[in-house]
């Protein structure tokens, strides 16, 4: 989970893959809502923010 985690919060930072960003973003403020808060980070703009959860940890469950 810390390896997820530090992936999360990169990829939630970044500003060149937008779809990431915000596949991160819903995967912190649902799976990790403390961190995403206290790192003041924005909540995604995603109206079905539970499949880019999915999504996300999909796409880092091969890794």
């Amino acid at each position: 989970m810390d390896g997820m985690l530090q992936q999360a919060i990169a990829d939630a930072r970044q500003s060149h893959d937008r779809v990431l960003q915000q596949e991160a973003l819903a995967w912190l403020w649902i799976c990790c809502p403390d961190v995403a808060d206290d790192l003041h980070l924005p909540r995604p703009k995603l109206l079905k923010a539970q499949f880019a959860v999915v999504a996300y940890a999909d796409r880092y469950a091969a890794a």
